[in-house]
């Protein structure tokens, strides 16, 4: 658990990670960068098992780490410099490399059972993940509600705000 609390404590674009206890909004976890308190939230559902929580609470810091500097991914969409399926498509591929990631130290910091990880969901989502980012959308794309299908839609809501100013 070293890991966990070296990251936790590790500034990120110099701001901190800050729990939240509110439910996650978008999927079962999420973070969300509150600049003007230079806080990165983190919320996670309570209707995970134990694994999946702490499974959850590192991937959305390997995530937090993977969208520091997005600012200019942001300025581009508000600036109309890039479309609205480019910006997806590359938070998409933010996320896969914090999956990756997320996948690789999960495996190395909860060793479970076999009998354990049947009752986890995104811990065997994570270890299985395909390491290339088309074949990991495709592998997505299958589950029609998935986090990653409203995390798509999301990206796109987001992007429509950005472009018309809309916070």
């Amino acid at each position: 658990m070293q890991w966990l609390r070296t990251e936790w404590n590790r500034p990120i674009a110099d701001s901190r990670i800050y729990w939240s206890d509110d439910k996650p909004i978008v999927s079962m976890a999420e973070h969300g960068f509150e600049p003007e308190y230079k806080l990165i939230l983190i919320r996670i559902s309570k209707t995970l098992c134990p694994a999946d929580q702490l499974t959850a609470l590192i991937f959305e810091i390997c995530n937090a780490q993977e969208f520091s500097g997005i600012e200019g991914l942001v300025a581009q969409a508000t600036g109309g410099k890039i479309t609205r399926d480019d910006y997806i498509h590359q938070k998409s591929e933010k996320e896969h490399q914090a999956v990756l990631r997320a996948g690789n130290i999960v495996q190395d910091l909860l060793a479970l059972s076999e009998n354990e990880v049947s009752g986890t969901d995104l811990y065997r989502h994570l270890i299985a993940a395909p390491t290339d980012f088309s074949g990991y959308q495709a592998w997505n794309r299958r589950i029609p509600n998935s986090n990653y299908m409203r995390t798509q839609r999301y990206y796109g809501e987001e992007y429509d705000r950005f472009r018309s100013g809309t916070p």
